[in-house]
């Protein structure tokens, strides 16, 4: 390549670390073969910035101080990808610090949660310490806060044991457990949403802890007032052997009365109330179908009744074959 013809640098748009290697690696090249002294030394993309600096064509360049350059430069390139979840924490903590409006503290709560769902914010609740707000929140007087950092929890375990691990021994299951029994509907269903990650993604000594405070408060919500709750609730039956809780498929199973009310009472119209009932009913046959006729001579024919309210047709079928299940 003659002299003065050197070739074009691009870093590509979205400042990928290969394009800025690449970058380097290609003015590295530029260097050497423009006849730049020692061109061996310039070894990184820092020193190589360096030099850039110290023999810029630009005046203004002569006298600019490079550390700050560098330092200024690699920012923009690199920026902290936890600002705005750190900026948003902050948010939080001077609302929940100086008695705040409900709602915007919800807001933040749930702006939160979206972040809490990426596994690569909730691997860092340590570094961002994200736990001492919370433990604030689940404490706070009006429901629409607690119920927030109570989702908020259920989102930051992400099937992770070292997160399980941190939240209960930096902040506890008193407000967890106290969740299960709100006056509030809302913050029920949440806690249940934060005890079914615990449990879940717990280690066997997470998991020991958590189930010493929560197996009667959760075993009530089987026959709780709200729809939404008893079919969360249910949901978590239906699938406890396969999450390594058949524990309280026993206890399911002696309660009679909520296991006929949850086929009688469920909205017919809605799929997402009526399949966790059917998945209930079909673990408790898997678990031990004997022991569920025994306490519920009369099942079958509630779910008889149930498939003949059943607006779909696949989902009339769906009901029919689980009481088939059962006669």
């Amino acid at each position: 390549m003659a002299a003065g013809k050197q070739r074009i640098v691009s870093v590509g748009d979205d400042g990928s670390m290969s394009n800025v290697h690449a970058a380097a690696v290609e003015a590295h090249i530029n260097a050497k073969e423009a006849g730049v002294p020692n061109p061996d030394e310039l070894t990184s993309l820092n020193k190589l910035l360096q030099w850039g600096a110290a023999h810029s064509e630009k005046p203004a360049m002569a006298g600019t101080d490079v550390q700050s350059l560098d330092r200024e430069w690699l920012s923009a390139l690199f920026p902290d990808m936890n600002a705005a979840v750190k900026q948003l924490l902050n948010a939080l903590n001077a609302e929940l610090d100086n008695d705040g409006k409900p709602d915007d503290i919800a807001e933040l709560l749930e702006a939160l949660e979206e972040y809490l769902s990426d596994i690569n914010y909730a691997q860092n609740i340590g570094p961002l310490k994200v736990l001492p707000p919370l433990k604030k929140a689940l404490t706070h007087r009006a429901p629409n806060v607690r119920a927030g950092a109570l989702w908020a929890v259920g989102s930051a375990m992400q099937d992770m044991s070292d997160n399980c691990s941190r939240f209960v021994d930096e902040v506890g299951m008193d407000e967890v457990v106290a969740g299960l029994g709100d006056q509030a509907a809302s913050v029920r269903l949440k806690a249940l949403r934060s005890v079914s990650a615990l449990l879940r993604a717990g280690d066997g000594g997470v998991r020991e802890k958590v189930l010493e405070v929560v197996r009667a408060p959760m075993v009530k919500l089987v026959g709780d007032a709200d729809a939404r709750v008893r079919a969360r609730m249910m949901f978590f039956v239906a699938n406890a052997a396969s999450n390594g809780n058949a524990w309280i498929l026993d206890e399911v199973l002696m309660m009679k009365n909520e296991v006929l009310a949850a086929v009688r009472e469920v909205d017919a119209s809605d799929i997402a109330m009526v399949e966790p009932v059917v998945g209930t009913v079909l673990a408790l046959v898997e678990h031990n179908r004997a022991k569920l006729l025994q306490m519920c001579p009369s099942l079958a024919e509630e779910l008889a009744q149930l498939a003949e309210r059943c607006e779909s047709d696949e989902l009339r079928d769906t009901v029919k074959r689980c009481a088939n299940k059962v006669r």
